[in-house]
C-alpha cells in the first residue's frame, strides 16, 4: 500500500503484514492477557476517583464563593487554575518520565491528589475576601501538580503498554474520565445536602487515597526507558498532523469546560435544587462514557480523520443548544439544554478518541522512533493541550457571561470549534485528494507494466 508523509507525497510502498491485521488492532478488552487488563483496570480507576475530585465542586461551589465575596469571573479562575498549572507541567513531566520512572509518578501524582481535594473542603470555614480566593488558587494548583503527574504517566504507560490499541485505550482512559466527571458532581450535590460543604471533599479526597494505596501494592513495574533519539517537542510539532490535533483538543477542553462556573446559575431558571443540578451536570460526560470504547475502536480500525471532522461539528452544534443561542431563536428550556450537552458529549467522544491516535500517527510520518521518551513527549502535548482548554474555558466563559449573558456567550464561544471542523475538514480533504491520485498512478504503473509484458510474450 502508498504511505502518505506530512507534505503528501507518497514516500513507501508495501504490502500488508500479517501483524496489522484488523483482529489485532480491533481488541477488546476482555481479549487482551490478564496482565494487560488489570494494568488497564488500575489506570481506570485511578482516573474515575482523580476526576471526581475536580469535578465535584461544579453544583454548589459558584453559590459558596458568591457567598464569600467571589465574582462569577474569579470563580472562573479559581476552577481554571487547575488546568493552567496541568499546561504548564504536563511538558514537563512528559519530557521527563523516562527519569522518574511511570511508577513513582502515577502513585505520588494519586496522592497529593488525595490530600489537596481533603484539604480544598475546610476552605469554607476561613475568612472572606481575597484570603479565601488567595487558598484556594493555591489549594487547586497544588492537586493540579498531581494530576498532571497521574495524567501523564497513565497515557504514556498505557501508549507503550498497547502500541497497537493506542486510540482504543485511549477510549477506556477517557471514558473512566468522564465517570469521574459523572460522578463527582453527583456525589458532591447529595453530600452537599447532607452534610455541608466539607463532606463532599473529604469523601472524594479518601477515595483517591484507597487508590493511591491499591497503586502501590499492585501497579507493575514499567520497563526501563529505550535510550535513543527521544526527539523533542521542537521536532514533533514540525508535524501538521500534530499541531492540527493539538489545536483540536484544546477546543475540546474548552467546549467541555467553558459553561462549568455559570450552568449552575443558569439551571436556576428552572427551580433546581443542588441534586438536580448535579444530575443536569452528567448528561455530558455519561454519553461521552459509553461511546468513549466505542470511538476508540472505530479510529483504531482507520476512521480517525472523519471521527475529528464529525466530533467538532457536533460539538459545535451542542455549544448552540445549551445557550440556546441567539441563532436558535427559542427561549431557554430545561430539556433543551440537556440536549446540548449530550451533543458536546458525542462530539467529545468522536475527537477526543481519535486525536492521541493522530498525534502517533503524525510523529511517526515524520520518522521520530517509539520509544518511551517519545510517548512521553507525545502524552505531555495530548495532557497540556486538553489542560489549555479547560483552563481558558472556564476563565473566558466566566467573564464573557458576566458581560454578555449565557446566551450570547454560547454564541461566541463556539466560534473557535468551528474554525476546527473547517481546519479539520480541509486537511482530511487534501489528504483523500491525494491518496486518491497516488492509487490513479499506481494502477497508470501497473497498466503500463502488465501491456508490456502482453507485448514480451507476444514476440516469437
Amino acid at each position: 500500500m502508498t504511505i502518505i508523509d506530512e507534505e503528501n507525497r507518497p514516500i513507501i510502498k508495501k504490502k500488508p503484514e500479517a501483524a496489522e491485521s484488523s483482529d489485532e488492532k480491533n481488541q477488546s478488552l476482555w481479549s487482551l492477557s490478564s496482565g494487560k487488563r488489570f494494568l488497564l483496570v488500575m489506570m481506570f480507576f485511578g482516573n474515575v476517583f482523580v476526576f471526581s475530585g475536580y469535578s465535584l465542586l461544579s453544583p454548589f461551589f459558584p453559590n459558596e464563593a458568591a457567598k464569600k465575596g467571589t465574582s462569577p469571573g474569579l470563580v472562573g479562575l479559581i476552577i481554571s487554575s487547575y488546568e493552567f498549572v496541568m499546561f504548564l507541567t504536563a511538558p514537563l513531566f512528559g519530557k521527563y518520565i523516562a527519569t522518574l520512572g511511570f511508577r513513582f509518578m502515577y502513585v505520588t501524582g494519586v496522592f497529593v491528589c488525595a490530600f489537596c481535594t481533603a484539604l480544598f473542603g475546610i476552605l469554607a470555614y476561613g475568612p472572606s475576601g481575597i484570603i479565601f480566593i488567595v487558598m484556594c488558587l493555591l489549594t487547586r494548583s497544588l492537586e493540579a501538580i498531581g494530576s498532571s503527574a497521574f495524567i501523564t504517566a497513565c497515557l504514556t504507560l498505557g501508549t507503550i503498554s498497547f502500541p497497537d490499541n493506542v486510540a482504543l485505550v485511549a477510549g477506556y482512559l477517557e471514558s473512566a474520565m468522564s465517570v469521574g466527571t459523572l460522578i463527582g458532581p453527583t456525589i458532591g450535590g447529595i453530600l452537599f445536602q447532607e452534610g455541608g460543604y466539607y463532606l463532599p471533599f473529604v469523601t472524594v479526597g479518601g477515595a483517591i487515597l484507597v487508590c493511591g494505596v491499591v497503586s502501590c501494592a499492585f501497579l507493575p513495574k514499567p520497563e526501563k526507558a529505550i535510550p535513543g533519539k527521544a526527539g523533542s517537542y521542537t521536532v514533533l510539532f514540525r508535524s501538521k498532523v500534530v499541531c492540527l490535533s493539538t489545536y483540536v483538543i484544546i477546543c475540546m477542553g474548552f467546549s467541555l469546560s467553558f459553561f462549568s462556573p455559570t450552568l449552575a446559575q443558569h439551571l436556576q431558571q428552572f427551580n433546581l435544587n443542588p441534586l438536580l443540578i448535579g444530575l443536569v451536570f452528567t448528561a455530558c460526560p455519561v454519553i461521552y462514557f459509553l461511546l468513549g470504547p466505542i470511538t476508540g475502536r472505530m479510529a483504531d480500525s482507520g476512521y480517525h480523520k472523519p471521527m475529528m471532522v464529525t466530533g467538532c461539528f457536533l460539538t459545535f452544534l451542542g455549544i448552540h443548544l445549551i445557550g440556546p443561542s441567539p441563532l436558535l431563536s427559542t427561549k431557554p428550556t430545561l430539556w433543551i439544554t440537556i440536549v446540548g450537552l449530550l451533543v458536546i458529549g458525542c462530539g467529545l467522544a468522536f475527537s477526543q478518541s481519535s486525536s492521541l491516535k493522530n498525534i502517533v500517527e503524525g510523529a511517526r510520518s515524520i520518522g521520530i522512533g517509539a520509544d518511551s521518551n517519545v510517548y512521553g513527549l507525545m502524552s505531555g502535548v495530548y495532557t497540556s493541550a486538553f489542560a489549555v482548554g479547560m483552563f481558558t474555558g472556564p476563565l473566558v466563559g466566566g467573564f464573557t457571561v458576566e458581560h454578555l449573558g449565557f446566551q450570547m456567550s454560547c454564541l461566541v464561544l463556539s466560534i473557535p470549534v468551528l474554525i476546527s471542523g473547517i481546519l479539520v475538514t480541509i486537511y482530511t480533504a487534501s489528504v483523500s485528494t491525494c491518496m486518491c491520485k497516488c492509487r490513479s498512478v499506481c494502477c497508470d504503473q501497473h497498466s503500463s507494466e502488465d501491456q508490456e509484458m502482453i507485448m514480451l510474450q507476444a514476440k516469437p
